[in-house]
């Protein structure tokens, strides 16, 4: 059609398509390749074979024989989700590492909410096993298959109503080919998909159209299924979603079909030739776009999303070492206020935008681009250094994720924990970004929830750390309060911040640099050996671990203080406490996972990894504390970490006074922490990079831990942003596989500790042997 070459294959496991589930010895030879990888999902491993096996033969076979320049993909029901999965991993690879060219996909016929007539007639044809010899399709298995519905349901399943469908013979034709299900495919299609779909949907950096019949037997055919389904697709430069009014769930059969096949084959013509049109050389410049004016929230409550620039002034930062050779990584912060009327939200979006406004003229870093450049093996192990240049300004992306997340009455009631924060709706920053091309210092991300606001904070480590996001993030409320103030005009303040990073940079001098003295750092790196045929270590999970957010209060705070200090009346600090406890409980947990995790050696060494503020140990001038008094404070935009890494036996950890064995080993190693120590440190990384102990260690699901810690940014509790925003009711990281942190000091005095352990294990982390005792 329209000179368009195309194939149908079937997917894996079905008729004669080769897969893991069914014996094919038979007719096709051996393959290695062609097995489940362990681990994956059902989903995740149909995708796998479509994105390494299928595509890349069809491209081999067909594509490149018949002269295409690209593909673009067609999928129906339930292929839609694996096809979705497959471009995620299609849009991660490097351009060099692709086995073929991918310009675009359409998906139909799947989508968010099921029909209420749907779920009943499963239920009726599930209820009733009985099933004539002509009404089992072929191949129907048993063990891999759910039970066949009923032909007439079939029928309605694809077709819909009666009249849909214009040619009577088809609804026959349907009930003689359809396939037997696989159960593994249904079964994730309601349990597994909802709780990953946004991470795959975020993951897809192609064109995407997309329709939904208005008879979809399976799916509510809505313009708001239309609409949930489609806003997944966050970095997708194009997406188009409709419902197509009088069509069936199979689009293709109704009296629409024939326009549906014309629009499909015009998708795929037009993309392939955009493709084509973006890649050539001396493509004309567009014309002169100009600045698009400043929306707001609409007083029906329409969100108005989209991405909106900030450009700052012109200018230039010499970075030191500790910037331009830190690995890539963004620290990701969400901040989270309520919101309780449609006024309120347009009055908070007019305030941001003056107010970031008026951030980027202050600290211009904030709208440029961490550029890396060109390999020098002299840097040592982190070879890459990266310059910060002027950029497009600093991005502002708004979301409405009223229908996503939950509301803020929920949210409060459940502790605000980050298993409902995902990162893939609540953070604009992709996961994959490496040195192979820039990207930008800092996105911001404006997300709005059905009684609240999610202000993600979302900046490189290349320009700051912690420290320096707390002073940021403070500016930027006092600059909201004034936008408030002044019904959004954005406030003049000539002050610079972020560009003077001579206090780092000047840092050339100190002792002699000794690994040993620097537990956090690791020694040079020995050859890589191979893992292959090594059992998992016992500690190891055997499902992926999520984040808890523990609350204490003030009043069991001085009773967890008192119980992890030692009997000889030495001081500890409340964040000695909290990291002792959290270290203790989380080995205590991992050492009970299985029988052999029971019978590792009390003598094995655990460690507890998180990064400290030098700022206190560090002056402007390069000379000693006792010399000059003018230190970095925290208004130094900038790295100033130095890495600490605490160990203690685990038969320690695990005894009766385990919690002071763990609080006074992390008080020793914070006071053994001094201003020539840390000199020494950063005057070496001023001349090749020192690699952190707990990104070389390999440990940190077994017998270490690494955790971040804010105990000491409570001010962030206390910053002033205005009537239109209120204060920041929480302060929390996004929901990720593997998070432990300390947050900030309550207002109240109160503590929370994020901690991350199995779903089954939360209830041993509560009880009286780790954090029960303080949470009554």
């Amino acid at each position: 059609m329209l000179g368009v070459p195309f194939v149908a294959f079937n997917r894996p496991n079905y008729i004669d398509s080769s897969g893991w589930l069914v014996d094919r010895s038979s007719s096709e030879p051996a393959n290695p390749h062609f097995k489940a990888k362990e681990g994956n999902s059902f989903f995740d491993e149909e995708a796998r074979w479509v994105h390494e096996f299928i595509l890349p033969a069809l491209w081999t076979e067909f594509g490149i024989p018949n002269g295409c320049t690209t593909l673009v993909t067609l999928s129906h029901s339930m292929a839609v989700p694996i096809i979705i999965i497959a471009i995620s991993s299609y849009s991660t690879q490097a351009a060099h590492d692709r086995k073929f060219r991918w310009a675009g996909a359409i998906l139909y016929g799947f989508a968010e909410v099921h029909t209420k007539h749907s779920s009943d007639a499963v239920v009726r044809d599930m209820s009733d096993p009985h099933r004539e010899p002509n009404e089992i399709p072929p191949g129907q298995d048993a063990r891999i298959h759910i039970p066949p519905m009923k032909p007439d349901t079939m029928a309605d399943l694809m077709c819909g109503p009666e009249g849909v469908v214009p040619d009577t013979k088809v609804r026959g034709l349907v009930k003689q080919a359809i396939q037997p299900f696989l159960a593994a495919e249904v079964t994730e299609m309601d349990a597994w998909w909802p709780q990953h779909a946004a991470k795959y949907k975020a993951g897809v950096e192609i064109p995407i159209l997309y329709a939904l019949g208005e008879y979809d037997w399976v799916w509510q055919g809505s313009k708001r299924n239309v609409d949930a389904f489609c806003k997944g697709f966050v970095n997708a430069p194009r997406i188009e979603g409709a419902v197509v009014a009088g069509a069936p769930h199979a689009i293709h059969l109704g009296r629409t079909g024939r326009g549906w096949w014309v629009r499909c084959f015009g998708f795929a013509i037009e993309v392939a030739e955009s493709m084509a049109f973006g890649e050539e050389e001396g493509r004309p410049d567009n014309f002169e776009q100009g600045e698009w004016p400043v929306e707001m929230a609409s007083a029906d409550g329409t969100v108005p999303e989209g991405s909106t620039f900030f450009p700052g002034p012109d200018f230039h930062v010499n970075l030191p070492a500790i910037d331009a050779l830190h690995p890539v990584h963004y620290g990701r912060r969400l901040l989270i206020f309520r919101c309780v009327s449609n006024e309120q939200r347009s009055a908070q979006l007019t305030a941001l935008k003056a107010g970031l406004q008026a951030l980027v003229r202050r600290c211009p870093i904030l709208g440029g681009t961490v550029i890396p450049q060109p390999p020098n093996e002299k840097l040592g192990s982190q070879p890459i250094w990266r310059k910060i240049e002027p950029g497009n300004g600093l991005e502002l992306v708004v979301r409405d994720l009223r229908t996503a997340l939950p509301s803020f009455a929920e949210f409060e009631a459940g502790g605000f924990q980050p298993a409902h924060l995902p990162h893939d709706l609540l953070v604009p920053i992709p996961r994959d970004l490496d040195d192979s091309k820039p990207f930008a210092a800092c996105k911001i991300q404006y997300s709005a929830f059905e009684g609240g606001t999610v202000l993600t904070w979302g900046i490189s480590h290349s320009v700051t750390d912690g420290s320096g996001n707390n002073e940021l993030t403070r500016v930027l409320s006092e600059q909201v309060r004034l936008a408030g103030q002044t019904a959004g005009t954005a406030v003049q303040d000539d002050s610079v911040l972020g560009l003077e990073r001579s206090p780092l940079r000047s840092i050339t001098t100190g002792s002699p640099f000794k690994i040993e003295d620097h537990p956090g750092y690791a020694k040079p790196p020995v050859p890589p050996h191979s893992h292959e045929g090594v059992p998992a270590h016992p500690f190891e999970a055997t499902s992926p671990e999520v984040p808890v957010v523990i609350h204490i209060t003030a009043s069991n705070l001085v009773k967890l203080k008192a119980d992890a200090a030692l009997g000889n009346g030495a001081p500890i600090s409340t964040h000695d406490a909290l990291a002792g406890l959290l270290w203790r409980s989380t080995m205590l947990i991992r050492s009970r996972r299985s029988a052999s995790a029971k019978d590792v050696p009390p003598t094995t060494s655990t460690t507890l990894f998180f990064p400290s503020d030098a700022r206190k140990h560090i002056n402007v001038d390069n000379v000693s504390v006792a010399e000059s008094s003018k230190e970095i404070t925290a208004s130094y935009i900038g790295n100033a970490v130095y890495q600490l890494a605490i160990s203690e036996e685990l038969g320690n950890l695990l005894s009766p006074t385990g919690l002071q064995y763990a609080a006074s080993a992390i008080r020793r190693a914070i006071i053994a922490v001094t201003p020539d120590r840390v000199t020494s440190l950063m005057s070496e990384v001023n001349k090749r990079w020192v690699d952190w102990a707990w990104a070389t260690a390999g440990t940190l699901s077994t017998t270490g831990i690494a955790m971040g810690t804010n105990w000491t940014s409570g001010a962030v509790y206390l910053d002033d942003w205005g009537e239109a925003f209120g204060p920041v009711i929480r302060f929390r990281y996004p929901g990720e596989v593997g998070s432990n942190a300390i947050l900030p000091k309550l207002p109240d005095g109160a503590a929370e500790v994020m901690v991350s352990v199995g779903p089954s294990e939360v209830d041993i982390l509560k009880g009286e042997e780790c954090f029960g005792r303080y949470l009554s």
